[in-house]
C-alpha cells in the first residue's frame, strides 16, 4: 500500500516523527514551562506537551486525499488550493475521543498552523446561499480523505507503536481516536465543519464579518491565561513543523563550562556579574570586559539545561556583525554548529561576505554555497534553534506587534536572558518601546534582563529600576579609583566650526599621525572632505581621503569600513561611532551629545599605544545638526566640557579619564530628559503597554 506523503519524497510518518523529535528536544530545553506567571495554574504540564504531540500527529493528515498526493508528485490534480488543515480538523473533531477543552486546543492548533483563523472562517463559513460548486468541492475533498481510511489508520498505528514511551497520553488518546475514526461516516456536512465550530466560539472573526452574518450574536472571549496558553501551543506546533521540514530533529544547547563565556582570569566586574541572579544593570567603560561580564551573567542565569535563549541586543549593524563574529568564535569551537545566529535588515549580505572572506580564489560554487549558508543562518534565527541570537531591538519587538510568526517569539522569551548593550544610544521613543518589551518579558515570561552601557546617566538607571522592577542591589559599576586610572585622551576645545581648521587637520596628517575627522551630517562630511582634498592638491600631497557615511550602498560601505583600518586620513559621520575596530592617533570632531562623543573617542588610541591622544572638539557644528541631534543636548555637552576644562586646567583642554566621563554624563543629564523627551517616553510607554 502506498504510504501518505507529507512533502515530496517524505512520508507522513517520517515527517511527523522528525517533528516529534524536535518537540522532545524543546521539552528538555524548556524544563520549567509552567514557571511562566500567566500559565494556567490548573494545567498539567505533562498533559500539555502530549496535546502538542497530538496536534503535530494530526495536523498533516489532511494531505491524504489523492488530489493533494498528485500535487506533491507533480501530477495533474484538482486540489484547487483547498486547505488541508480543514480536513485534518474534521478527523480531529471525530466524536468524543478527548475532553472538550483539550480537543478545542488541538483543533485550533491544527487550524491556525498555516493561515489565520479569520482567513479560514471567511473561506469555509458556508451557508445555504453558498454556491453548489464550493459545497461540492468541499464534499469531494472529504470523500477523498475518507477513501484513505486504511492508510491513515496504519499511520496512527505506526505512531502508537513507536512513540508510546515518549508521549504515552497522546498515543492512548490516538488509539481511541483511531477506533472512532474507523466508524466515522464518509459524509460530512459543509455547514457544520470544525472551522465554524471552533473559530466562532473563540471570537476570532472580524467585526465586519460578524455584522454581515445573520444569527451570530454570542461570542466568548479568551482570558489572559488562555491567550498565553494558545499562543505557546501555536508557537510550539509551528516551530516543530518548520524545523522538521528544514531537516532538523534536535535543538542545540549552549556549553556549560565557564571557559566559553570568559577565556581569561575574571576582573572585579566580571566576578560580580558571574554571581548575580536575576535582572541587573552594568555600567563599565569601553575595554573593561563588559561582554565577558554579560556572558558570565547569562551563564549564571541559564536554566538547568542551558537551553533558554540569550538575546544579545545592540543598536546598529556594525556592532551586531562584530559581536556575531566574536561570539561565533567563542562558542562554536565547542563542536556544535550554528549556536549563534544574527538578524538585522542587512544580515544576508553581511553573512554572504563573511562566508567568502577567507577564500583566496572564489568559484561560482563557493558563491552559491555562501549565499545558501547566509540564507540558512537568517532563516535559523527565525526558528527556535540557535540559543544565542545577536540582533537589534527591533527583531524581538516584532513579537509584541504580532508580526507573522510572533508565537515562536513569545515561546523563546520564556526564561530567556536579554542583554541590551549600549542602552544609552536610543532616543526616548525607542527606549519607551524597549522598556515595555522588557517589562512584559520579565513579568509574563520570567525573562532575566541585563542593561549595560559605558555611559549610563543616573536618571536613566532610576527609570529602568522603577519601570522594570530591577533590583537596586544588582547594580554593578567599577570603583572610582579604577576609573581614574584609565586616561587615553586629551580633550582640546576649538572655538568655531570644522571648516576653520582645515590647515590644522592637514598639519596632523603631514606629521604622520593617522587622523580621523567626524562630522554630524553626510552633507557636512562631504563638504569637509572636499575642502581637505582641495588643500592636499594645492600642497601636491599624495595622501588619499577615506570617506564613510550612511548613504553608501552596503557593499561599498563594507569596503570603506575596511579602508578605515589603514587610512592615514578619514572623514566620517556618526557611522564610525560604534564597534568599528579602528585606531587613529588624532581626532577632530564636531560637537554632539556627550553619549555620541564618548563613542567617537573610542576610535582614537583604542589600544592604548600612546599615553594620551589629542581629541579636538569644535564648539560649532553644521547647519543641519538639529535634524540629527537635540540642540539643547549639544549645548549642554559643550557647556559641560568648557566648565570642566576651566575647573581642571583653567584653559581649553584637559586629560580625560573614565571618572571624568562619568561626571560629564551626569552634568549633561542632570535634569534627565527634556520635557519634550519625557513626554515622548511616557506617551510610548503607556500606549504600547
Amino acid at each position: 500500500m502506498i504510504p501518505i506523503l507529507a512533502k515530496p519524497e517524505e512520508t507522513l510518518y517520517e515527517h511527523t516523527s522528525r517533528a516529534l523529535e524536535v518537540l522532545l528536544s524543546l521539552k528538555k530545553l524548556f524544563v520549567s514551562l509552567d514557571s511562566t506567571p500567566f500559565f494556567p495554574s490548573n494545567l498539567d504540564i505533562e498533559e500539555f506537551w502530549n496535546e502538542i504531540a497530538l496536534s503535530l500527529i494530526l495536523h498533516d493528515i489532511g494531505k491524504a486525499p489523492d488530489d493533494f498526493q498528485k500535487m506533491l508528485s507533480h501530477e495533474e490534480h484538482q486540489w484547487n488550493k483547498f486547505r488541508h488543515e480543514v480536513l485534518s480538523a474534521i478527523i480531529a473533531d471525530c466524536d468524543e475521543w478527548l475532553p472538550k477543552s483539550k480537543k478545542e486546543r488541538i483543533i485550533l492548533g491544527i487550524l491556525s498552523h498555516h493561515k489565520s483563523l479569520d482567513f479560514l472562517l471567511q473561506k469555509y463559513l458556508f451557508s445555504k446561499s453558498t454556491s453548489k460548486t464550493a459545497l461540492a468541492n468541499f464534499l469531494d475533498k472529504c470523500s477523498q480523505l475518507m477513501a484513505k481510511k486504511e492508510q491513515i489508520s496504519n499511520f496512527f498505528q505506526e505512531i502508537i507503536s513507536n512513540w508510546q514511551k515518549d508521549f504515552p497520553l497522546a498515543c492512548n488518546f490516538l488509539s481511541t481516536l483511531n477506533s472512532y475514526f474507523q466508524r466515522m461516516d464518509s459524509s460530512c456536512d459543509p455547514l457544520d465543519n470544525p472551522v465554524v465550530k471552533y473559530v466562532l466560539d473563540y471570537n476570532y472573526m472580524p467585526i465586519t464579518v460578524k455584522i454581515q452574518k445573520e444569527g451570530i450574536n454570542q461570542f466568548s472571549g479568551l482570558s489572559r491565561e488562555e491567550k498565553v496558553l494558545y499562543t505557546l501551543a501555536k508557537g510550539l506546533i509551528t516551530a516543530c513543523d518548520h524545523l522538521a521540514s528544514a531537516g532538523y530533529n534536535t535543538i542545540p544547547q549552549l556549553p556549560s563550562k565557564e571557559v566559553f563565556y570568559c577565556k581569561y582570569e575574571k576582573n572585579s566586574i566580571q566576578e560580580q556579574m558571574s554571581r548575580i541572579k536575576g535582572s541587573a544593570i552594568l555600567v563599565a567603560p569601553t575595554g573593561s570586559g563588559k561582554t565577558e561580564a554579560a556572558l558570565l551573567w547569562c551563564r549564571n542565569n541559564a536554566n538547568q539545561s542551558f537551553g533558554n535563549r540569550i538575546f544579545y541586543i545592540l543598536p546598529n549593524v556594525a556592532s551586531i556583525n562584530a559581536m556575531y563574529q566574536r561570539l561565533k568564535s567563542d562558542f562554536e569551537p565547542s563542536g556544535k554548529k550554528d549556536l549563534v545566529t544574527v538578524n538585522h535588515y542587512r544580515a544576508v549580505l553581511f553573512l554572504y561576505n563573511y562566508f567568502l572572506e577567507e577564500l583566496d580564489i572564489i568559484t561560482k560554487k563557493d558563491e552559491e554555497e555562501a549565499k545558501s549558508r547566509a540564507k540558512e543562518i537568517k532563516d535559523l534565527y527565525k526558528k527556535i534553534y540557535s540559543p544565542l541570537k545577536v540582533t537589534t531591538p527591533f527583531q524581538p519587538l516584532k513579537t509584541f506587534f504580532a508580526f507573522k510568526g510572533f508565537e515562536r517569539g513569545v515561546l523563546e522569551l520564556i526564561q530567556s536572558c536579554i542583554v541590551v548593550d549600549e542602552i544609552h544610544t536610543y532616543n526616548p521613543h525607542i527606549i519607551g518601546l524597549i522598556f515595555v518589551m522588557l517589562k512584559e518579558a520579565k513579568e509574563s515570561y520570567n525573562a532575566k534582563i541585563l542593561l549595560m552601557s559605558a555611559t549610563f546617566p543616573k536618571f536613566l538607571v532610576k527609570m529602568a529600576q522603577e519601570k522594570l522592577g530591577l533590583p537596586r542591589e544588582n547594580f554593578v559599576a567599577p570603583p572610582e579609583v579604577e576609573l581614574k586610572k584609565n586616561s587615553r585622551h586629551e580633550i582640546i576645545l576649538l572655538d568655531g566650526g570644522m571648516i576653520e581648521y582645515i590647515d590644522k587637520i592637514i598639519a596632523a596628517v603631514t606629521s604622520g599621525k593617522r587622523t580621523l575627522v567626524v562630522c554630524n551630517t553626510v552633507r557636512q562630511a562631504q563638504t569637509i572632505a572636499n575642502a581637505l582634498q582641495t588643500r592636499l592638491s594645492e600642497l601636491k600631497s599624495t595622501v588619499e581621503i577615506s570617506l564613510l557615511h550612511g548613504r553608501f550602498a552596503l557593499r561599498d560601505r563594507i569596503n570603506r569600513e575596511q579602508e578605515l583600518k589603514t587610512a592615514l586620513l578619514a572623514v566620517a559621520t556618526q557611522a564610525v561611532e560604534v564597534s568599528l575596530d579602528i585606531d587613529f592617533d588624532v581626532m577632530f570632531t564636531e560637537p554632539a551629545p556627550i553619549d555620541a562623543l564618548i563613542q567617537r573617542f573610542g576610535r582614537v588610541n583604542r589600544r592604548g599605544r600612546h599615553s594620551t591622544s589629542p581629541v579636538y572638539i569644535t564648539t560649532h557644528g553644521g547647519q543641519w545638526d538639529h535634524l540629527i541631534y537635540n540642540k539643547q543636548r549639544i549645548d549642554k555637552t559643550i557647556n559641560a566640557l568648557v566648565a570642566l576644562a576651566e575647573e581642571l586646567e583653567g584653559s581649553n583642554s584637559f586629560v580625560l579619564n573614565e571618572l571624568l566621563v562619568k561626571q560629564l554624563v551626569e552634568r549633561v543629564y542632570e535634569d534627565g530628559y527634556t520635557q519634550e523627551e519625557m513626554d515622548i517616553f511616557n506617551d510610548v510607554f503607556e500606549r504600547f503597554q
